[in-house]
């Protein structure tokens, strides 16, 4: 994804789920059809100004926070998917042990 229309749409998409929002409850405070959010998402659209102000709107936010969120869950992945069979080990070794502490509080 190097346009900006698609790099747009995917934090639409990721700001939608991190919200706990479904594209029906969207689409209905954006005043948009729930397929056209749909096909928004899985970029058969092109994204307009007027909808993603309807879209940043819907979402009770401004254009500033809209902008600025970071896509943490996408930086966390590349970083595990650098990581080296051992070190992917040691990680799941020390979940196992945290689960464990925290079954037992």
């Amino acid at each position: 994804m190097t346009d900006l229309n698609s790099i747009l749409i995917k934090r639409i998409k990721i700001l939608r789920k991190r919200l706990g929002i479904s594209q029906e409850k969207v689409s209905l405070a954006a005043s948009l059809d729930a397929r056209y959010v749909n096909k928004l998402e899985n970029g058969k659209f092109n994204l307009s100004v007027p909808t993603l102000d309807k879209l940043i709107e819907a979402f009770g936010m401004s254009y500033k926070d809209f902008f600025e969120f970071e896509i943490e869950e996408d930086n966390e992945l590349e970083k595990l998917k650098k990581l080296s069979p051992k070190e992917k080990e040691d990680l799941l070794i020390q979940c196992i042990k945290k689960s464990d502490v925290l079954n037992k509080e």
